[in-house]
């Protein structure tokens, strides 16, 4: 009568041909592809949503803050940000006088 061991937690016997434990060699090709697509992923993902959404909330900031510091009316006509290089441009930039007229000083590209 023979016996057959099993490995203590996996229910497999012990001289059985599939092995409960990872061979050394196999698999970590894999690992590493996984992981390279995970953190390509993640950086495209994060480049996308800084390229969407850096432009609103930054031009709605900048605008509360000026005008509340300066107590006058400032604006920003559009910005444009490209996370890749690092490059943020703004155009159309505007601040009012101070009795509420005309632009006291307009910038159209910085």
């Amino acid at each position: 009568m023979q016996q057959s061991s099993v490995i203590p937690g996996h229910g497999t016997p012990a001289n059985s041909s599939q092995t409960a434990l990872p061979q050394p060699g196999r698999g970590g090709l894999s690992l590493w592809l996984r992981r390279l697509f995970w953190l390509i992923a993640g950086v495209g993902v994060l480049g996308l949503a800084s390229w969407a959404l850096v432009p609103p909330i930054l031009k709605n900031q900048l605008e509360k803050h000026v005008s509340a510091q300066l107590g006058r009316a400032f604006t920003v006509g559009k910005i444009d940000f490209k996370p890749w290089t690092l490059e943020l441009e703004l155009t159309d930039l505007a601040l009012a006088q101070a009795g509420g007229g005309a632009a006291q000083l307009a910038l159209k590209h910085l």
